[in-house]
């Protein structure tokens, strides 16, 4: 009953550069936020939600957080780990 999801929202002005939630004109009703599960916000933990109806029902889908990019419509999501080293990995 003490559990909520708590989301984190920054928002970045520049389109180039994720905040932690992402969302496009484009892609309607299809929101990605970084926060966390609990009683209370938790600002060093960000993991990674989804909702696909303008946030009725939310999934965790990573326990990091990913700078997020939107492709057709919304039918494709780049996820990039969110980090100061090189990675080879989209997902």
């Amino acid at each position: 009953p003490d559990c909520h999801l708590h989301l984190h929202l920054r928002w970045a002005d520049n389109p180039y550069v994720s905040g932690t939630v992402h969302t496009k004109d484009s892609a309607p009703g299809l929101i990605m936020g970084a926060g966390n599960l609990g009683s209370k916000l938790v600002e060093y933990k960000e993991e990674m939600y989804i909702t696909s109806d303008c946030g009725k029902t939310w999934r965790q889908v990573f326990e990091e957080e990913h700078h997020i990019l939107y492709l057709d419509h919304g039918g494709v999501i780049v996820a990039i780990k969110d980090t100061s080293i090189p990675l080879k990995i989209l997902k």
